[in-house]
């Protein structure tokens, strides 16, 4: 039988968590199975991410969706540690559980909105379509985000490069009356978002 990859050190890491115990003696030919796994299902994620908005109000079908939107912008660029992952569950249990105020904190359903390196808002619940549309409420970071606001309103919008989410992608209209903003976004399993 194969023996694990990884060092000793972080075996001991992988066996103590509750969510990883399982990965504790893979190969490196399963881990690039599940490398694969999540290039493969998580570029299709925007495919399915629309359909499934009504999952979200209950802690286990919500969890789900919230780890296929995960790996939907693991995929699209986005570098989440174990702990800024680990908080978004959180954030989400909080606010379907109802232990969540309502507050300036960053909520689970959230993605943040980063123009030239820094963080300028964030774009509540984004609702993805299938041709890489994506669009949500933005809430302006009250320093940050006047200068991307004015950014997007003087030129075309297009020409306004994003991450949001930590998805690489552009402006496609500036935020209406509303605080509606919407971007195109561009996901895909064979593109190296560094």
């Amino acid at each position: 039988m194969p023996t694990g990859m990884f060092s000793d050190e972080f075996r001991e890491r992988l066996r103590i968590g509750k969510y990883s115990r399982w990965a504790v003696d893979l190969t490196e030919q399963q881990l690039e199975a599940v490398i694969w796994m999540i290039g493969e299902y998580g570029s299709r994620a925007s495919d399915v991410l629309p359909r499934l908005t009504e999952l979200w109000k209950s802690e286990g079908s919500g969890r789900a969706v919230l780890a296929l939107e995960s790996l939907f912008r693991v995929v699209g660029g986005d570098r989440p540690d174990r702990s800024e992952s680990s908080s978004r569950v959180n954030a989400f249990l909080a606010e379907v559980r109802g232990y969540a105020e309502d507050s300036e904190d960053q909520r689970s359903r959230e993605w943040p909105l980063d123009w030239r390196g820094q963080t300028v808002g964030w774009v509540r619940a984004p609702l993805l379509d299938d041709y890489g549309n994506c669009s949500g409420v933005w809430r302006a970071d009250p320093i940050k985000g006047s200068d991307f606001l004015a950014q997007v309103r003087k030129s075309p919008p297009e020409e306004t490069e994003v991450r949001i989410g930590g998805i690489f992608g552009w402006v496609r209209s500036p935020p209406d009356d509303s605080g509606c903003i919407a971007f195109w976004l561009h996901v895909s399993p064979h593109n190296n978002p560094s």
